[in-house]
């Protein structure tokens, strides 16, 4: 009986000895995790308190090396497509060689008018693809301008899910409907910052007469428009990771008021348009949470769990930023933010080397056809790879 009863004290040791082994290697894994954890919000925040100074830098590389380069490249275009026109009205060219102009005039002026520098270009440009599309689709003005009301309308409305407004539902020209569509922009863009901070929204200031209309683009609206879209995407992310933040205290006061207060901070910078703010709030409410991590292990498994919750949304908001417009930055110099602090400097000189082979390969182009001849020898091989656009693509992404 006694050899029985020490034997059972010996296996119950045994077993609270493996119990204890067993929690100090949860405790010591849960608390290594926690490093761990804490580690990455620290490079996190590092990354994103680099945010405003790497935008600068690469708006500041943009308007010193890249701007230039594309400032060239547009009046190259717009000079090729002048003299485009004038080789066709030259009396030299063929029937056929006439056709096959039509089709290479409409191919190279896509989107060019948007990037002209001066409004006297824009209009002239705007009045050669006139004349060109009526040649071509045997359409009268009327009908091309019709045509491009209803192309623009469906375009912000389908794809950006615009509600049309009396002044869009009204516009008879391309550029009254822009102009109505950028004022829809501002106006929902001022409602956002009054919802934010609580103030009246402004009043749209009076026209001036004889004013000098704005010159408006798709491509200006588009990144507007890309850039509210963004501003959504963020605003769904970070109502997950604020309801992940205050998991468990929704019935404490202090709690609530806090969430409250930091949320209307979120969406003040972000109707501001200010995402690094954005960023650099929620990092610092991350990292203050990390500091405030309990010491029971079984809580502190629980709670390392909740800190992987928030960096995944931090994350994923990052990803977003990413892809967002970048204010005054031509595509693709802004996916520059993709790279680190660190590679920044030779990553913008590789994608500037790109950019300036692709302008040289423009400038060969067009020299090789600045002559009658090299014109019609260059139309008869357009003739057999009609679609494939010579000047090159004004979006091309970074790969």
């Amino acid at each position: 009986m006694t050899k029985q009863r020490r034997s059972h004290e010996s296996r119950t040791g045994r077993n609270d000895s493996s119990r204890r082994s067993s929690d100090r290697k949860e405790q010591f894994s849960a608390q290594s995790e926690l490093n761990r954890l804490k580690k990455k919000i620290t490079s996190l925040k590092e990354e994103i308190s680099l945010m405003p100074e790497k935008e600068e830098r690469i708006r500041d590389f943009f308007e010193r090396n890249a701007k230039p380069v594309f400032e060239k490249e547009t009046a190259l275009k717009y000079k090729f497509l002048v003299y485009l026109d004038e080789s066709y009205e030259s009396g030299e060219m063929s029937v056929g060689e006439k056709d096959i102009l039509l089709d290479l005039f409409a191919e190279e002026s896509q989107g060019v008018e948007d990037f002209v520098t001066t409004a006297e270009q824009r209009k002239h440009l705007l009045e050669l693809k006139y004349k060109y599309d009526e040649l071509a689709l045997g359409m009268s003005r009327e009908e091309l301008e019709q045509e491009a009301v209803e192309d623009t309308m469906s375009l912000f409305v389908n794809r950006f899910g615009m509600k049309p407004n009396k002044a869009m539902k009204t516009a008879q020209t391309e550029d009254e409907l822009l102009v109505a569509i950028a004022d829809n922009i501002e106006a929902q863009a001022q409602k956002a910052v009054a919802a934010a901070t609580g103030e009246k929204p402004k009043r749209a200031g009076r026209k001036v007469k004889d004013a000098e209309p704005l010159q408006l683009s798709r491509r200006t609206l588009i990144e507007q428009l890309l850039m509210v879209k963004t501003m959504e995407e963020m605003q769904r992310v970070y109502s997950n990771l604020m309801d992940e933040l205050y998991k468990g205290k929704e019935k404490d006061e202090t709690s609530i008021a806090q969430k409250v207060e930091r949320l209307k901070q979120l969406a003040v910078a972000g109707a501001r348009r200010d995402l690094a703010e954005m960023m650099i709030l929620q990092i610092g409410w991350i990292e203050e949470a990390a500091q405030e991590a309990p010491e029971e292990e079984k809580e502190l498994a629980a709670y390392n769990e909740k800190l992987r919750f928030l960096l995944t949304y931090l994350n994923e908001e990052l990803d977003i930023i990413k892809e967002a417009p970048l204010s005054g930055v031509e595509v693709p110099y802004n996916q520059l933010r993709n790279f680190a602090w660190k590679d920044l400097p030779i990553q913008m000189n590789m994608l500037f080397t790109r950019h300036k082979k692709d302008m040289k390969g423009i400038e060969e182009y067009v020299s090789a056809v600045s002559s009658m001849s090299g014109l019609k020898s260059f139309l008869q091989r357009y003739k057999q790879s009609r679609g494939d656009s010579f000047l090159g693509a004004d979006d091309w992404d970074w790969e």
